[in-house]
Formats: C-alpha cells, structure tokens, sequence
C-alpha cells in the first residue's frame, strides 16, 4: 500500500523516492535506451519519455556550460501582453520563495522574477537566469524546456531533472499559446527549492500562463484592428489592395489574385530583407510574378506590416510582341505550354520561374534531366 507521502501525484517527494528516481535515471543516462523497457523506470511517462529524449540525443547531465544569448529579440506583443501579468504579482511574491520564470518558444529565458535572496542565489547557481538555454536538447528535462516539447503542462521534482545542477529545484512550468494561430510562443514556470514545494504550484503556474495569453488574445485583436485600418485606407476599387504581416494577408478582390498560401513566405520573407520605412514604389514577388507597387509600412511600433498598392500594367495590343509569358515562344498558340506534365508540379514549377528561385532535380542516376528522354518538341532548355 503506497503511504501518502510517496503519492506520485504530490509535488513532495521523500528521501526514499528521490534516491530512487536518481538511481533510475543515471541507469538511462550511463546504460542507454536499451538498459530497460519503457515503463520500469518508476517516474512518471511524461519524465520518462523526457530522460529517453534526453539520453537518445546524448544530452549530458552536467554540462560545462550552458547556451547564453542577451534576451533583446524577444516578440514585443509577447513581452507586451507578458509584463502586466507579472508586474502585478511581484508584490505577491516579494516574500515567497518562488522564482516566476518566462522563456520563449526556444527555451530561452526572457524574464525570471525571485524576490528572496536566498531562492535568488539557487537560480543563479543552476543558471537559471535571463538569456540561458533552457531547451531539453540543451539542459535536458525540466519544467521548460520538456513543456515545449510535450505542449503541454508538466511538473518536474527534484531529481526528476535530468540535469544534476537542477536536482534541488522543484519546477511547475505551462506553455504559453498563441490565440488564432494555435503555436506554443513560450512558457511559464514557478521554480523553488525542493524543501519549499507547494501543491498548488501547477495551478498557479497555470493560471498565470492564461493570464498571459487572455494579454496575447487583447494584443492580436489589437494588432488585426490596425491592420484592418491600415487596409481599408490604401483599399482602390480600381487596383489591387495588400496588407500583409508574418501571419496574415488581406486583399480586395483585384488583389486576392495575386496572392496564395505559395505566395505569403515568399512576399513576406521579399518585405523583411527590402521592406521600405517609408512608401516607395518598387516590384514584388506575386502570384503573378514581380510586379510594380507601392510599399509602404504599417503598423508602426508594433509587428511589422506592410501595405501593398499594385500599380495597373499598361495595356498592349493584341498579339503584337507575339505573346506574353510561358506561351511567348509559342507565337499565336493561345494556351502556355506546360512546364510538366503533371498539372500540380506545372503550377509549381511555374511558380518557381516567376519568382527566379532555384530547383534541384534528384531521381535515379544516368538519365535524370536530360532532354534526349522528352518528346520530341517540348524540350525547353534555357527558355527563361
């Protein structure tokens, strides 16, 4: 009968348990995956598919170092949406020995509050401290990285951490959601000495999280306001309409052509290496090729957003160049002449031509590409 101080539901553990887990877990960690099946390992599955994570990518358990990079490009709508929610908790937490700790989609921490000097000086001797790499791949299990990668909420006791440096904290660590998109942008923790375990650790932790998303939720609802205004201000019956953002495209009918799903990583990623800080005609990457436009940015101090107004092409006569395009070689053939004979890899590869990427062909060795294996005629080497 198991006494209810071993409880494995209970943030507590006993000198008992906790000799146990470690003996467990150094036989992973020195054996490898094969020492024993999954299951006999007496923690928890979610810990133990961590300490298996952890061993199968040969992760030390006492590192020499650990990954540091100065916390300075982290999200403002989520250091926004964050900063109210543990601002107003210091004073709760200015006397308790719990450390509040906010890491990015990475593992990185961004933002750690510990008002006890004593809880202070633990952190800082396991580096668990603003900048640090708190991924699994880096530090192995515990309550931040193991979050991000089971997208879920986990407590990890003592031992239970596969890093020795972490074996006299006790951690309660949630992810953190992006409303709309669905994406894990970080999480939250409560981290204390073993000694100073709380049982309602987990459900603050998760409490505070969705305080921090409900911040997302008023952030992007904000966000997605501006972009509307911004839109509805450059929106032309007669001409096409963009206002695009890493996650997001609105266009009026003569614009939504000249987008897609295709179409959105390779504009966006054009605006983020040529995007002007102020309106400037220029040519970008559509649905239709490299087309004329006015640029302009958006959304100023906030996310990056940019307002797009196509500029009309001048008209031409018929059939006087002799065509346009694919089929301009093809002299009065009305219909281009497809690229494959596969209509999905036809659109793709005329997608790539459009926007002068590179693509690599790979298949069985000796014939791969060469015109001698098309049809007679529709060779079209160094058409473009």
């Amino acid at each position: 009968m198991t006494r209810r101080h071993e409880r494995r539901d209970l943030p507590s553990l006993s000198s008992a348990q906790r000799e146990r887990i470690r003996r467990s877990r150094e036989t992973l960690a020195d054996g490898g995956l094969l020492t024993e099946p999954p299951g006999r390992s007496g923690v928890p599955q979610l810990i133990e598919r961590s300490w298996r994570r952890c061993a199968g990518d040969e992760v030390p358990a006492a590192p020499d170092r650990i990954a540091y990079q100065e916390p300075d490009d982290v999200d403002p709508a989520f250091v926004r949406a964050a900063e109210p929610v543990l601002d107003r908790l210091r004073d709760s937490f200015a006397e308790v020995p719990v450390a509040m700790v906010l890491s990015d989609a990475n593992g990185r921490i961004v933002r750690r509050h510990v008002g006890v000097r004593q809880q202070r000086t633990i952190m800082d001797r396991a580096s668990a401290a603003e900048g640090f790499d708190f991924s699994e791949r880096s530090i192995g299990t515990n309550g931040i990285g193991t979050v991000l990668v089971e997208r879920r909420p986990v407590l990890v006791r003592g031992p239970e951490h596969y890093n020795l440096g972490l074996e006299g904290l006790t951690c309660a660590g949630t992810p953190i959601v992006e409303p709309f998109t669905g994406r894990v942008v970080g999480s939250f923790s409560l981290a204390c000495a073993t000694r100073d375990v709380h049982p309602l650790m987990q459900v603050m932790a998760g409490d505070i999280a969705r305080q921090i998303e409900d911040g997302l939720l008023e952030e992007a609802g904000d966000r997605r306001r501006r972009l509307v205004r911004a839109y509805l201000a450059i929106d032309r019956a007669s001409a096409g309409a963009l206002v695009v953002d890493e996650d997001t495209v609105l266009a009026n009918r003569a614009g939504l052509v000249h987008t897609g799903p295709e179409v959105h990583p390779v504009l966006w990623e054009f605006l983020g290496e040529h995007g002007p800080t102020r309106p400037r005609r220029m040519q970008v990457p559509l649905a239709g090729g490299m087309r004329d436009a006015v640029v302009e940015p958006v959304d100023r101090g906030a996310r990056p957003a940019f307002g797009i107004r196509l500029t009309p092409r001048p008209s031409r006569p018929a059939d006087r160049s002799g065509g346009e395009g694919r089929g301009s070689r093809a002299g009065s053939r009305a219909a281009p002449e497809p690229l494959h004979v596969s209509p999905e890899v036809d659109r793709l590869l005329d997608d790539v031509v459009r926007h002068r990427e590179t693509v690599a062909i790979s298949g069985t060795g000796g014939r791969v590409g060469k015109a001698a294996d098309r049809p007679s005629g529709t060779g079209r080497a160094g058409r473009r």
